[in-house]
């Protein structure tokens, strides 16, 4: 049949797509991939994984803190801290002279919430691991795109001075 300036009130009787109704009128089950719970809600336990992470941080444990996050990001994949902990592994990492696993941190950090709240400072610390690593030209390119995606904001002020110190452009 074809669609085209039909006329479906003379359609008739018809079957639903799929053909005969097995499932007894019941819809099939819909199952949303992992992620944030709806509204940002946490899960049960995940602030307080997330905040013993972060102390052991602000104590300079950040061994424990790289650790401690790493813990976090495989139970609570996808959750609503998740590129908040990718961000601050980074920085542990970074701490600890890690910087190639840093700079992933980071570059997970951004890719997990490229519009969130940390993301202008993952993409700015991005860029900064990326020289540490020796891979200055990929290092000024990532720095080059903080201030277009963040104007004004502290992290494009700290990409243009860290673009000036190694002489990027």
């Amino acid at each position: 049949m074809e669609l085209e300036g039909g006329d479906v009130s003379k359609l008739g009787e018809t079957t639903t797509l799929g053909g005969d109704d097995v499932g007894g009128g019941i819809p099939p089950a819909i199952t949303l991939p992992p992620g944030p719970a709806p509204g940002g809600e946490l899960a049960l336990g995940e602030e307080a994984a997330f905040e013993a992470a972060r102390a052991a941080y602000q104590a300079g444990e950040h061994a424990a803190a790289a650790e401690g996050f790493a813990r976090f990001i495989e139970t609570y994949p996808g959750g609503a801290l998740s590129a908040e902990a990718h961000y601050w592994r980074g920085e542990a990492l970074a701490a600890l002279g890690d910087w190639r696993a840093a700079a992933r941190a980071f570059l997970d950090a951004f890719s997990g919430d490229p519009q969130g709240p940390r993301a202008p400072e993952a993409l700015w610390r991005l860029g900064v691991g990326l020289d540490r690593v020796g891979q200055r030209e990929d290092a000024c390119l990532t720095l080059a795109e903080v201030a277009p995606r963040f104007p004004g904001s502290p992290a494009a002020a700290g990409a243009e001075a860290e673009m000036q110190a190694l002489g990027c452009r």
